[in-house]
């Protein structure tokens, strides 16, 4: 991502690297970690997919938002995960399988930058 100048465009001929994260995690429901009430009799797992910053640096001085568009089996399947610093952008969820996912940054405004999409 490039600097932006004070008209709030890009400097040409810049670039800045801003190291980060992206990664999921599933655990079987067991005694440790028990199914939640309401949760359908066919989930098997808890699952999260994460964006974080690279030794868990804060993002949201350039990251202000994470889309995450999941199976569309799933309610409410596209989550808009808001920054909250020194927070990570995550979905937290349950289910059975696995499936694609399209992750989508959006960077802070000052930055100038489109947002960038991340198949996962």
């Amino acid at each position: 991502m490039a600097p932006s100048n004070h008209l709030g465009k890009r400097v040409k001929l810049t670039q800045i690297r801003r190291p980060f994260v992206v990664g999921s995690t599933a655990q079987p429901f067991s005694d440790t970690n028990p199914k939640p009430a309401g949760t359908p009799d066919n989930h098997t797992h808890s699952w999260q997919v994460f964006v974080k910053g690279l030794e868990d640096v804060d993002m949201t001085y350039w990251v202000r938002r994470v889309q995450f568009k999941l199976h569309e089996s799933i309610p409410n399947y596209v989550r808009m995960v808001e920054g909250e610093a020194g927070r990570p952008f995550a979905v937290h969820e349950t289910g059975w399988g696995e499936f694609d996912i399209t992750i989508k940054l959006y960077y802070v405004n000052e930055s100038g930058e489109k947002p960038q999409t991340l198949p996962w």
